[in-house]
């Protein structure tokens, strides 16, 4: 099994607006630094998985609320990172299981 989420250095930006925590797109200012979908961004305490990339409108599809945070609020500003998060790290764990359990 190949990890499933990508990871980018230094792929950060800022929200161009305000979110709401019912929200699922977010706009940013810049789209150009971040991974192929999937991938996880953090916007404050919150982690969201990007599941879809509009280049155009900077907007990213989004499932909130991962790795047990909370879907929250956002002002327009707060940074938007894509982190190393515990859910990167245990998918990476688990495919390198995986691929040993099946070359054993």
């Amino acid at each position: 099994m190949i990890p499933r989420l990508n990871v980018a250095n230094n792929a950060q930006t800022t929200l161009n607006g305000a979110v709401t925590n019912s929200a699922t797109t977010i706009t940013v200012t810049d789209v150009s630094l971040f991974p192929a979908v999937p991938f996880r961004i953090t916007v404050d305490a919150e982690i969201m998985e990007v599941s879809a990339v509009n280049v155009s409108s900077k907007q990213f599809t989004v499932l909130r609320a991962q790795e047990g945070t909370v879907a929250a609020t956002h002002n327009s500003g707060a940074f938007v990172e894509n982190r190393w998060t515990k859910g990167t790290y245990d998918e990476l764990v688990q495919s390198i299981k995986d691929a040993t359990t099946y070359q054993a």
